[in-house]
């Protein structure tokens, strides 16, 4: 069974599993985006796309994306998990 319909994921791509939050996010490096898919369905939820977008951390309900650093400072946004909108923009 074809899980992700219409992608090919190859190194340096990866597929990380969140239990958690019922999600899979997969990495794509020739887009340059992560995508957020449903873990029961394999439907495709949104796309992550920013240029400077390098990674993030999930926990419950929320999404961390980190982007990267500008004169010692890094950007960070926080979304919710199930829809991809930012609650939060601050810089660490």
């Amino acid at each position: 069974m074809k899980l992700f319909k219409n992608f090919t994921l190859q190194y340096p791509d990866f597929v990380e599993v969140d239990d958690l939050n019922n999600k899979v996010v997969t990495k794509h490096s020739i887009d340059k985006c992560f995508r957020v898919w449903n873990l029961g369905t394999y439907e495709m939820l949104y796309v992550l796309r920013h240029e400077n977008l390098f990674e993030f951390k999930i926990c419950n309900g929320v999404m961390v994306l980190m982007f990267e650093q500008v004169e010692n400072i890094m950007p960070m946004t926080i979304i919710n998990v199930n829809d991809g909108k930012p609650i939060m923009n601050f810089n660490f």
